[in-house]
């Protein structure tokens, strides 16, 4: 048998036999009487993408950011010069004294009310409790900061929150009547302690019944610390791993096996 009769290979070529591959047909090219049956018919698909600088880009959305701003700003303007002559913010500035005067506290005791309940009782105003005056204080609700020496603990602006830049100085003689006079209010939200003492500080922050204390500052609140008041200052605690309590449900099951 010679080889140029078996298959996929030719005739001797110098003396070596060469072997050829048979053609390989494409599934998709191919005819469709010539495909194999139970293949799925397939189409080429081709992505053509559009050549983008992206400095262009860049430059164009920069452009447009400006434009929209100057747009804005020339809107906010006429807005402004618009409502500034029909004399809103006058409107505003006198209803938001008016409303910051008339009550501040569940009896509707005003704020300047205070200074002078603090004198009938006794205490000596040694700074502010007027009203500032001139531009810019003639329109809305100002005070200037009050002080109070020589207070009590049975005062009303001792025992009562003024809402308002009010203190009330009372004097004490030791660390005990100091802890003492602190305890004495059915209030405990937050207070601050200062003393070149740090450990006579934190004595005191452990007797003192309040839920957030500082030690020489006043910046005792911290979303990662839990918030809240003693007595009257409210029930629980939010912020912090305690937050997860008050907002937790707990039940107990018992059940008898016996």
């Amino acid at each position: 048998m010679s080889s140029s009769n078996v298959p996929g290979r030719e005739p001797w070529r110098g003396g070596q036999p060469t072997a050829t591959m048979p053609p390989v047909r494409d599934p998709i090219s191919a005819p469709a009487s010539s495909r194999p049956m139970g293949r799925p018919k397939a189409r080429r698909a081709r992505l053509v993408l559009a050549r983008v600088d992206p400095w262009s880009v860049m430059k164009l959305s920069f452009l447009l950011s400006i434009a929209l701003a100057v747009v804005a700003f020339v809107a906010v303007f006429v807005l402004w010069s618009v409502l500034d002559t029909m004399g809103v913010f006058d409107s505003v500035g006198k209803s938001v004294e008016s409303v910051t005067r008339s009550s501040d506290s569940a009896e509707g005791v005003d704020i300047f009310d205070y200074i002078g309940i603090g004198r009938e009782e006794g205490a000596e105003l040694v700074f502010g409790g007027e009203a500032p005056t001139g531009d810019p204080f003639d329109i809305g609700a100002y005070l200037m900061p009050t002080i109070f020496d020589a207070a009590r603990t049975d005062m009303r602006i001792v025992r009562e929150e003024i809402f308002g830049p009010v203190v009330a100085i009372i004097p004490f003689s030791d660390e005990a009547d100091a802890v003492r006079l602190a305890n004495d209010t059915p209030y405990g939200l937050s207070g601050s302690i200062w003393s070149r003492d740090i450990g006579k500080a934190l004595r005191m922050a452990k007797a003192v019944k309040a839920g957030v204390l500082s030690v020489n500052s006043n910046s005792s609140v911290h979303t990662e610390a839990p918030f809240g008041g003693y007595k009257m200052s409210g029930m629980g605690r939010e912020l912090g791993m305690h937050a997860l309590e008050l907002y937790t449900e707990v039940k107990n099951v018992y059940v008898d096996l016996t």
